[in-house]
């Protein structure tokens, strides 16, 4: 469809509507990870997904919601990407070890696909306050799901130096934030982290730091 038919501010069908919810999404994801939830507008937003500001507020209705939709729809490509690894390891019960070093490489592979989210997540740790809160509370859910295979490495002897939640710091500091920072990590390394190769050998470097014992 065209940007003219798209600025109509008729009603549009399921599918329509569909799409462009999804490219408002797409939009304010970039926008708020470029400059931040204060830096930028709800015009901003519409004009760079090429909607009426009309049509924005009626599928979102304020710059608040759009951020907490942004947020909503992240995390749960996370959850979704996860939920079949602990399926699988529930159904056919994989060693908690292969289930964690999996579930690591996916969270950073995810990450690098989109690196507006640990962004996002950057410039909230930065203000604080209540967005902060609610990036933590959608985090929840991806914990939970990870704990119990935590708790048994730690029943094993493994991640004596960890809590849960400081397990989930290091994986955070050590496989995200170089990605969310990656013009800097290229920069220190002499490398291009976001590159294929270069991402899986991260993935290896951070697997063999958390979990030194699976070092070949």
């Amino acid at each position: 469809m065209n940007q003219a038919h798209e600025k109509l501010s008729g009603r549009q069908s399921e599918s329509t509507a569909q799409q462009t919810r999804q490219r408002i999404l797409l939009s304010a994801r970039h926008l708020f990870a470029l400059q931040g939830f204060e830096g930028i507008s709800l015009r901003d937003i519409a004009s760079h997904a090429e909607v009426t500001h009309g049509l924005l507020r009626h599928h979102f209705g304020s710059k608040e919601a759009i951020w907490q939709a942004v947020v909503d729809a992240a995390l749960a490509e996370y959850l979704a990407a996860l939920l079949p690894l602990v399926d699988a390891a529930i159904a056919e019960q994989h060693e908690p070890s292969a289930v964690i070093q999996r579930s690591v490489a996916t969270i950073i592979r995810l990450s690098a696909s989109f690196c507006e989210v640990p962004r996002l997540m950057v410039h909230e740790s930065i203000s604080g306050g209540e967005r902060l809160n609610y990036f933590m509370q959608q985090l929840r859910p991806l914990s939970a799901m990870m704990q119990p295979f935590f708790e048994a490495m730690r029943a094993e002897g493994k991640f004596q130096q960890f809590s849960h939640p400081t397990f989930l710091l290091a994986v955070i500091s050590l496989g995200i934030l170089p990605l969310a920072l990656a013009s800097f990590s290229n920069a220190l390394a002499q490398i291009d982290i976001l590159e294929q190769a270069e991402l899986e050998r991260h993935i290896e470097r951070v697997i063999a730091t958390l979990m030194p014992w699976t070092a070949v």
